[in-house]
């Protein structure tokens, strides 16, 4: 009867951490937002190994036998270690395969769950140990010399109260858990992203030392010699208030170096906010400023017109023919004002006032290098895109463009945009010139600069990513015969 009770308190202690370790992994489903029937499938995977591993190695003998000897059976705490590491790199596996596309953060989790529930353990060890040798010592006071009666009844109750020892442990143990588990959850519950390898060492290190100084315990924490019992806080009894107070430290240290990583995070968004706001200021400095050079020269236009009028009709005067040098002249004359009306004109017509800016801006720069242009860019008006958002692709995907002809060694250098609506969706393309390989820096989650200013390196680039999620889209990058190529796909609300 004991041991079936152990049996099915064992299995339903497995079946809930098993649940719990799903709940902590399915931070990183939720970044890489897997479909609704392969995350029920991973779920099931997650705490299904959790809990054949456990319970294979808790009662299948031949294991037990390889785990802990030829007798099976625990003879120092040392031998626990084993199956403790066998069951992280089992579920390690797991959660990875189950956070396919975000495997630092899984395993970080997963490690992290194994820690987090090594100090529980440890915290709540030492004081239920305490209260389970003062229930013996009360329970062994009654034993009268002699009193087999007396002897048989205290057996009974001291196998009763292992029974129920164990069962309060392990409901306490489960509940302290489940709470700091969900603690741990919710500070991940806004803005959650995979982490870089320097977020994922920063995070790791409270982990790491909160996990080996568990197994540290574990390693020395009781042994048999022959038959002589030897528990570490019988022979070191200050102990018995250090390791809960260390065990405490470590699981607030884990919590701390979440809580240091989200401010982190909070002030390079405040950043990157910061950033755009400038940018988007720059822009409609930009466009005022392009505005307010075109009506200038019409201003000066209109004001010398009389003057040109009258060139004009000095160079033409009463006559009827006119000698060959005087059209050479007038033709010179009439190309030279066609020029002047040209710089005051806006030469590729969007659709949109700021994206004019922009397009012209760009592609009047890439004429004075040289390269043959190619605008189709049309503005969206009927999809409800904002201008903006879209001035964001357009300036830092022409820029982009720009500095890759500065720096092509192709004699023949060209830019081409172009833009298509197929129902709610808009695709926009900017192909150029382009020399040379690229580099992505997976940590930064962007490519690698050649710029001397590389403290906004990236922005750019998150920047054009955060504008096309915005509208459920993505963006592409690919060179391909010479060419870089920009994609972005958008999705738009089509007139009803």
């Amino acid at each position: 009867m004991k041991q079936i009770f152990y049996f099915l308190m064992d299995l339903v202690e497995c079946t809930i951490k098993g649940y719990l370790l799903y709940q902590m992994v399915s931070i990183a489903g939720r970044v890489q937002k897997d479909p609704a029937f392969i995350e029920k499938r991973k779920k099931y995977l997650l705490i299904v190994q959790y809990v054949l591993f456990h319970m294979l190695f808790s009662y299948i003998p031949g294991l037990k036998a390889f785990v802990y000897g030829g007798n099976a059976y625990l003879v120092n705490s040392k031998q626990t270690i084993t199956v403790l590491l066998l069951g992280l790199l089992c579920s390690a596996l797991s959660g990875c395969y189950y956070g396919s596309r975000t495997k630092k953060l899984s395993f970080y989790l997963v490690f992290t769950y194994y820690a987090i529930g090594e100090l529980v353990r440890f915290f709540l060890y030492v004081p239920g140990n305490m209260v389970l040798q003062w229930s013996i010592g009360l329970i062994n006071s009654r034993i009268v010399d002699g009193n087999i009666a007396v002897m048989e009844q205290n057996i009974r109750i001291l196998l009763i109260l292992e029974i129920v020892w164990n069962a309060v442990f392990t409901v306490i143990y489960l509940l302290v858990q489940y709470w700091l588990y969900r603690k741990f959850i919710k500070s991940f519950s806004k803005g959650i992203e995979d982490i870089s390898s320097w977020e994922f060492f920063f995070l790791m290190l409270s982990s790491v030392i909160g996990f080996c100084f568990c197994l540290f315990l574990r390693n020395i924490l009781f042994s048999y010699k022959g038959e002589e019992y030897i528990y570490l806080l019988d022979e070191n009894p200050e102990l018995k208030l250090l390791l809960p107070l260390i065990a405490f430290l470590g699981i607030i240290s884990i919590f701390s170096s979440v809580y240091l990583w989200k401010k982190l995070k909070k002030e390079q968004e405040e950043n990157h906010a910061l950033f755009l706001y400038e940018e988007r200021l720059s822009e409609m400095e930009e466009h005022v400023q392009e505005m307010e050079r075109l009506y200038e020269g019409m201003r000066g236009m209109k004001h010398d017109m009389k003057n040109y009028i009258a060139d004009i009709e000095g160079l033409v005067g009463s006559k009827k023919e006119l000698s060959k040098d005087t059209k050479e002249a007038l033709k010179n004359y009439l190309d030279g004002l066609c020029t002047s009306l040209d710089e005051l004109d806006i030469k590729y017509r969007t659709g949109n006032p700021v994206t004019d800016t922009v397009v012209n801006r760009y592609l009047r720069r890439a004429e004075k290098m040289g390269a043959v242009i190619k605008c189709d860019f049309i503005y969206p008006s009927g999809l409800e895109i904002d201008s903006f958002d879209l001035s964001i692709l357009l300036n830092n995907g022409l820029e982009n463009a720009a500095e890759a002809l500065e720096k092509c060694q192709e004699k023949s250098l060209y830019l081409e945009i172009g833009s298509y609506v197929r129902g709610n969706m808009f695709f926009l393309e900017i192909r150029n010139s382009f020399s040379g390989a690229l580099a992505y820096d997976k940590d930064r989650d962007t490519f690698y600069t050649t710029k001397k200013e590389k403290s906004y390196h990236g922005y750019g680039l998150k920047n054009m990513q955060k504008s096309v999620e915005k509208y459920y889209g993505k963006i592409e990058y690919r060179v391909e015969d010479g060419s870089f190529v920009l994609t972005a796909m958008l999705q738009g609300k089509a007139e009803g």
